[in-house]
């Protein structure tokens, strides 16, 4: 890949020194960021600090969901890798964890204490220590997403670069589901041609290594990459670069502008759980979730399918919740007969196993849309008096947790 490599420090620091375009950003933009985040740390039920290495930053906040199996989003603070805080912005958990969505905040080292090169492994031990410690602090290793802003948004962008597996073992390589670049930094190169370096002390070779534009995401988990309408022509370009280089339709990569906002004021906007920026971060959770929801309960048809067919009474009931309940074909009720419990399941399968040992439901197939499946077949049997039988049918399931909380089977009439 090549890259613009022809920059000055006249063009480039206009684009980049942001703080000299918001004059009032000591004044009133930080001040209401930590006003807000301390009302909301008084209320809400967070674990604050939570070391996950020995450094004195390695800290991070975490706010829980309301449900202990929630998603997760983690999140990194902007500051050009120099300066921050996770404190300042504890406002942004507020309307997630509202809306059922557990957040954490990660602190990280900063320059000229440390390169950059060193904060990219250290974000990853952060993710690293928060997907092995799900069950503890009570959300799903499973739905793990990433965001940051600005030096965030770089850092995200490496994370979703991130080869898992042989950055610590055990590890899944689809461990991020999905990611949310804002205002991100994916290419280093023009930043050393402004003040911005004189802390970072990026070389070439630095600057390079560490841009997520020689990185590539390694999973094809969906992103929201977000600029300020207002921001500088450079920002939206290392956005807009990100999504035209990466973006497939296997791995959609969506490429949104907040209206009326510069590089601050974005913030505030996805801080308000009304806005349309906020609603397409929480879309997208939601609708990365409900796909992998489906693909879940896709392979549950087809398993359950395969325990029928062998008969296999107990790997059957292991797909039904407790309060699931088989809905037969035939019964004295409307509704056929309606078997209620895993007990009551097993029962009935065992008697209909013994009285049709070579029972099969061949030439099936499945649809999902949500927590709603659909299985077709045609099952075939031979009865006490030899007779093959053949009908089509299917069964109508209703899902819950990956669990089936309803069987409801539909045969076809035959007529002799």
């Amino acid at each position: 890949m090549t890259l613009n490599t022809n920059y000055t420090f006249e063009a480039m620091e206009p684009q980049y020194n942001l703080r000299a375009l918001r004059p009032d950003y000591e004044v009133t933009v930080t001040p209401d960021w930590t006003r807000r985040s301390e009302a909301f740390r008084a209320t809400a039920k967070g674990k604050l600090d939570l070391p996950y290495g020995e450094g004195s930053r390695e800290r991070i906040d975490f706010f829980p969901a309301a449900d202990a199996d929630a998603p997760l989003l983690i999140y990194f603070h902007g500051g050009y890798w120099q300066r921050g805080d996770k404190s300042m912005y504890s406002f942004l958990a507020e309307p997630y964890v509202k809306n059922g969505v557990a957040v954490a905040l990660v602190n990280y080292d900063l320059c000229p204490s440390v390169r950059i090169s060193k904060i990219t492994p250290q974000t990853r031990k952060a993710v690293a220590w928060l997907y092995t410690n799900a069950g503890e602090l009570g959300f799903s290793s499973e739905r793990i997403f990433v965001m940051g802003h600005s030096a965030g948004g770089h850092i995200t962008g490496m994370l979703l670069g991130t080869d898992w597996p042989a950055f610590q073992r055990g590890l899944p390589a689809d461990l991020i589901k999905g990611g949310f670049p804002l205002s991100p930094l994916n290419d280093l190169e023009p930043v050393r041609f402004s003040s911005i370096n004189d802390g970072v002390k990026m070389d070439a070779a630095e600057a390079k290594s560490e841009s997520p534009m020689y990185h590539p995401p390694l999973t094809n988990a969906p992103q929201l990459v977000v600029c300020g309408a207002r921001e500088t022509d450079e920002f939206h370009r290392q956005a807009d670069m990100y999504v035209e280089t990466f973006s497939t339709v296997e791995r959609p990569i969506e490429r949104y502008s907040v209206p009326d906002s510069d590089h601050f004021d974005e913030l505030n906007v996805l801080a308000n759980e009304n806005s349309v920026f906020f609603q397409k971060t929480l879309e997208l959770i939601k609708r990365t979730l409900l796909a992998a929801q489906e693909k879940t309960n896709i392979a549950t048809l087809k398993n359950i399918v395969k325990a029928f067919n062998t008969h296999n009474i107990p790997a059957v009931t292991a797909f039904f919740a407790e309060d699931g309940e088989m809905l037969s074909a035939s019964g004295k009720e409307p509704c056929g007969t309606r078997l209620s419990g895993k007990a009551a399941i097993a029962d009935a399968l065992a008697k209909r196993f013994t009285s049709t040992p070579d029972i099969q439901w061949i030439d099936g197939t499945e649809w999902v849309s949500g927590n709603n499946g659909l299985s077709q077949w045609t099952v075939t049997w031979t009865d006490g008096d030899g007779i093959r039988t053949s009908i089509m049918g299917c069964d109508i399931y209703k899902f819950r947790d990956g669990l089936v909380v309803r069987k409801d089977t539909f045969y076809k009439q035959r007529v002799s």
